[in-house]
């Protein structure tokens, strides 16, 4: 975690869950689907931040077309 007040870069099912205001039960089952970026670091899943917003940003202007 950084110290100068930023953000992390890397985020954990937590971190994630808590950011997108979901379950972590959600982010486990869309990870697994391989429907959100993730990777894992030994058997833990990491989010990279940016990543994370910008798939966000498609799904948000996704479903603004329907």
């Amino acid at each position: 975690m950084s110290t100068d007040g930023e953000q992390p870069t890397m985020m954990t099912v937590r971190e994630v869950a808590g950011y997108l205001r979901v379950h972590e039960m959600t982010i486990y089952r869309v990870a697994r689907h391989g429907e959100v970026p993730a990777c894992k670091v030994g058997n833990r899943g990491r989010f990279n931040r940016h990543r994370t917003e910008e798939w966000l940003s498609t799904r948000e202007a996704g479903q603004g077309a329907q």
